[in-house]
């Protein structure tokens, strides 16, 4: 028979993010109606960089020979700094402004999985989502109009947006910021 009472149960902690890694980022920023490019640093663990950005796993061997990477991409410094600072915090915020950018970025280096929960978001898209659904009609108002129209392919295919009074249905589906990319799914709701 085995005495149990002597076993002991240790927590193994995880190590310590550390940062030591440099990603000199080049990207464009707007002010004042003129393109601005500038230049950041963005500090990161370089284990964690090759593990969660898979496009740089065939360049492993001169990554770790390095402290230091360049990169020059058409997003924000902003944008592009909260994608990397996801590989540390594991959660970042997105909105219409931002989510498809960082979809972008996702996929070209390979981030499967903040890929996969961007995906599932713009599937499910409970910000419009709960617009739709828990909007009285008092409650409707230009910026959710907008919001709406902005986002009309999966407006068609919720039931619910039938029920909208039909004023704000003409002011969402003639918006001249509308974005459709699926004519069938207008076909079909009209």
């Amino acid at each position: 028979m085995i005495d149990l009472s002597n076993i002991m149960i240790i927590n193994i902690p995880e190590n310590s993010f550390k940062k030591d890694f440099t990603i000199i980022y080049k990207g464009k920023e707007e002010r004042e109606k003129k393109v601005i490019e500038q230049l950041v640093e963005i500090k990161t663990s370089k284990e964690e960089f090759l593990r969660k950005l898979r496009y740089f796993c065939n360049k492993s061997l001169e990554i770790n020979q390095i402290d230091e990477i360049y990169i020059h991409e058409p997003y924000s410094v902003k944008i592009f700094t909260d994608f990397i600072n996801t590989i540390e915090t594991h959660q970042i915020e997105i909105d219409d402004q931002n989510y498809k950018d960082i979809l972008e970025l996702s996929k070209k280096y390979q981030y499967k999985e903040l890929e996969e929960q961007l995906t599932t978001f713009s599937s499910t898209r409970p910000d419009l989502k709960t617009i739709i659904e828990s909007t009285t009609m008092e409650e409707i108002n230009f910026e959710k109009e907008e919001k709406l129209s902005k986002n009309l392919d999966f407006c068609l295919k919720n039931q619910n947006f039938i029920k909208f009074p039909l004023s704000s249905l003409i002011r969402i589906l003639n918006s001249p910021n509308r974005i459709l990319h699926d004519h069938h799914l207008l076909i079909n709701f009209v």
